[in-house]
């Protein structure tokens, strides 16, 4: 019980460290650089480009390697990215390609820490299954949402101070990790090379209908809910609302109070029977999210769509990583973990890059009529094949 406590203590502080950098990377282009939507862009997909192939490496060592060396590997990354852009600050050198390091670094830490956490959650007793993966999501969440409202204080507290809780964060999951005694009997992967490795997840996608289905929704979610997302919230709040940075994290804080909300449901409901169904429905939910913000809605409107969006965003993430660790072996979990991650970071640059491009020809509403219409007509093609759909938790 000790393990699991320190465990979800580290990952708890590394959240926190998360949500700072989540507020952080956005406001300090628009409000501190200035950034075009282009250039934004291009700082939101350096965050997720080069974790898109440390994912893969990081699933094949999570099945190989002891998940504390990993998980201590990749804190320490994070730790070292925060407390450079510490030192940018402290020194009043902030630009664009700084920025764009910062953010390439600090993607390649977070890659790792996505299929260890999977891992573990599987391997830890006690407990179903759906409550252990939403009890892990809860206090992610949550710990994310206070590094949000701190972060949304920068203009207040100061921009130093805020980064310096940061880095204390991040050191401070290293050594929870560090503590760790782990004695925990977990699968030793057969090692083969990461490139065999990743082929014999590939097949195992391959070979099941529904596994392959999953892989298309998870694409889908990536480019258009992470990669859109991440582009339109920035410039949606400065140029729309004008909003300030309290704003702004208000704004942010709103869609992982909506990600706790989901959680916390599957943590009070029962069993769910068919997750895929659940999945798939969260595309008709986004459609509806997407029309309305294209609306232009009041302040009061805009922050209950955007609570509802991380509803959304957070049901979806859950049940399809039910129908994936229900599918999959627990020898295979960490590859199949790494090729489901690596499709959704893959596209959301993608998503992103596109979404900074096409602004500079079309409005905000369109993009988001789009992203609408595309999640229904989604779900209708999905309705045609109900291999997702029939996916059973016994």
């Amino acid at each position: 019980m000790r393990q699991l406590s320190l465990f979800l203590s580290a990952h708890g502080g590394a959240s926190f460290a998360l949500g700072i950098h989540t507020v952080l990377i956005a406001w300090i282009s628009v409000a501190y650089l200035h950034l075009s939507p282009s250039a934004l862009a291009w700082v939101q997909a350096a965050a997720l480009i080069p974790s898109v192939f440390a994912i893969l490496v990081a699933g094949v060592f999570a099945d190989r390697y002891s998940p504390k060396k990993i998980l201590m590997t990749a804190y320490s990354i994070l730790a070292i990215a925060y407390l450079g852009l510490g030192l940018v600050v402290y020194f009043n050198k902030l630009h664009f390609w700084g920025l764009l390091c910062y953010a390439v670094v600090a993607g390649i830490g977070n890659a790792f820490v996505q299929p260890v956490r999977e891992k573990l959650i599987a391997l830890f007793p006690k407990g179903e299954l759906q409550r252990r993966i939403s009890g892990a999501s809860i206090i992610q969440f949550s710990s994310q949402s206070a590094g949000i409202v701190l972060a949304s204080f920068s203009d207040h507290f100061g921009l130093y101070y805020i980064v310096a809780a940061q880095v204390f964060a991040a050191l401070a999951a290293v050594f929870m990790v560090l503590s760790m005694r782990f004695e925990m009997d977990f699968h030793r992967d057969k090692a083969r090379g990461i490139i065999p490795d990743i082929r014999i997840a590939i097949k195992a996608y391959r070979a099941d209908k529904a596994l392959t289905q999953l892989l298309v929704l998870i694409a889908f979610n990536g480019y258009m809910h992470m990669g859109v997302f991440l582009v339109v919230l920035p410039i949606i709040a400065r140029d729309v609302y004008g909003f300030t940075s309290v704003q702004y994290g208000l704004l942010q804080l709103s869609f992982v109070i909506g990600m706790v909300a989901a959680q916390w449901g599957f943590v009070l409901r029962s069993k769910i029977q068919f997750p895929g169904q659940g999945a798939l429905f969260c595309l008709l939910y986004s459609a509806v999210v997407g029309f309305a913000l294209a609306q232009e809605p009041t302040l009061i409107g805009l922050y209950t769509l955007i609570l509802f969006w991380g509803w959304v965003a957070g049901s979806s993430a859950t049940h399809c990583r039910l129908v994936l660790q229900v599918k999959v072996s627990h020898k295979l979990r960490g590859k199949m973990m790494s090729i489901y991650q690596f499709v959704l970071f893959g596209l959301a640059p993608l998503g992103a890059l596109a979404t900074g491009h096409i602004l500079n020809f079309y409005s905000l509403q369109q993009i988001l009529k789009g992203m609408a219409l595309s999640s229904g007509i989604l779900f209708v093609i999905f309705m045609f094949s109900r291999s997702l759909w029939a996916v059973e938790q016994k």
